[in-house]
């Protein structure tokens, strides 16, 4: 299965996205309740796809790029549909350990309450979060 977790990433796209152009652009976002992902698409000059690929490089997180997405099996016991649509999260079934998949990195709260319903670390995913 881990196979799937990956991105069809051009090279070039692989980049390191500055950590202070990184901290700035969070910042404004909350101050101006938009999505980083917006800010960040927008002042690289980078598609979805590219900035999934460079924030999760950046990051040090796996990707799932929607074909992936669609190949996982939620595990829906443990957080339910509803719950996973709310928080814009998901539970997943992974061959050794479950899968958490997340489009948000900077939320630690929500990855804290992730792995309190799990009975073993998770692997962490990121997906943009129009996927």
């Amino acid at each position: 299965m881990s196979a799937i977790f990956h991105s069809h990433a051009q090279e070039e796209d692989v980049r390191f996205i500055p950590r202070l152009l990184l901290a700035e652009l969070r910042q404004q976002a909350q101050i101006d309740g938009i999505s980083l992902w917006k800010l960040l698409e927008e002042r690289l000059d980078i598609s979805p796809a590219q900035c999934l690929v460079r924030l999760g490089y950046t990051l040090q997180f796996q990707i799932l790029d929607m074909e992936a997405l669609h190949e996982i099996e939620a595990d829906f016991r443990v957080l339910p549909y509803a719950e996973a649509v709310r928080r814009k999260c998901l539970v997943a079934k992974g061959d050794d350990r479950p899968i958490c998949v997340i489009s948000d990195p900077f939320d630690l709260a929500l990855q804290g309450q992730l792995e309190a319903r799990l009975q073993q670390a998770p692997e962490w995913r990121l997906v943009h979060p129009s996927d």
